[in-house]
């Protein structure tokens, strides 16, 4: 996901709202991985009823991780499998992802703005400037805090 010029999420909708195993993998992202990055937002689901899902659950959670969540999110129920307003849908969020990356704007926002962020020690994020080897475990502090006098 670091290497990748964009993301598309997509998860089935589970008691509405995202699937379980879908929140487990994005615990697992490092806050620092998607900054700028831009993200199709889609979901899955057994009726029409839960189509607000993506912009109620996975935009939050995108804009969170400070990702650029594009505008038009994709909801298909059973009925919009086949269906060409399924297809002009996908092609809209298709077409706003290209001219997004086109234009440059998620590498100049993330480069304009990496520093004023605060950034977790050992991340995996592709501008990480720290890691674990950059904290001292010498210091008065850490020697108590790993049980040492």
């Amino acid at each position: 996901m670091a290497a990748a010029d964009a993301i598309i999420a997509s998860t089935p909708v589970y008691k509405a709202a995202i699937s379980g195993l879908f929140k487990s993998f994005i615990d697992l992202i490092d806050n620092d991985l998607l900054v700028a990055k831009p993200v199709i937002l889609a979901a899955t689901g057994g009726t029409a009823r839960h189509a607000m899902v993506v912009d109620d659950h996975l935009r939050p959670l995108f804009a969170f991780l400070r990702a650029i969540p594009l505008p038009t999110s994709l909801y298909a129920a059973p009925e919009d499998w086949g269906s060409a307003e399924l297809g002009q849908r996908i092609g809209r969020a298709a077409n706003e992802l290209t001219m997004l990356l086109l234009s440059g704007a998620p590498s100049q926002i993330a480069d304009a703005n990496w520093s004023g962020h605060q950034h977790q020690f050992a991340g995996n994020a592709t501008r990480s400037e720290r890691s674990v080897e950059d904290v001292d475990f010498t210091t008065d502090l850490m020697r108590l805090a790993t049980g040492g006098s």
